[in-house]
C-alpha cells in the first residue's frame, strides 16, 4: 500500500499534535510533583519542626497513607475544577 505525500503529512501533523498534548499534561504533573515535594520539606523543616530523630518514622506513616495521599490529590482537583466553573 502506497501513501501520498498529503496523507503522509497528515499522519506526521497528526501524530506531532498528539505528543504535544501528551507532553503538556506531563510537564504540569511534574510541575505538581516538584510542588508536593517542597510542600512537604517545608512541612518537615518550617511547620512540624520535626527533630532528626522523628524524621523516619513520620516518614514511614506517611508512606503507608497512599490511599489517603491519592484521596487529597482528587480532592484538590476536584476543588480547583468547581472554582473554575464558577
Amino acid at each position: 500500500m502506497k501513501i501520498t505525500k498529503r496523507q503522509l503529512r497528515k499522519i506526521i501533523r497528526e501524530e506531532k499534535a498528539r505528543l504535544i498534548s501528551e507532553q503538556v499534561g506531563n510537564n504540569e504533573a511534574l510541575i505538581l510533583v516538584d510542588a508536593i515535594q517542597y510542600a512537604v520539606y517545608d512541612s518537615i523543616v518550617d511547620e512540624l519542626r520535626l527533630r532528626p530523630e522523628e524524621l523516619e518514622s513520620v516518614r514511614d506513616s506517611l508512606l503507608s497513607k497512599q490511599a489517603e495521599i491519592t484521596v487529597a490529590i482528587e480532592n484538590a482537583f476536584e476543588d480547583a475544577m468547581s472554582r473554575r466553573q464558577k
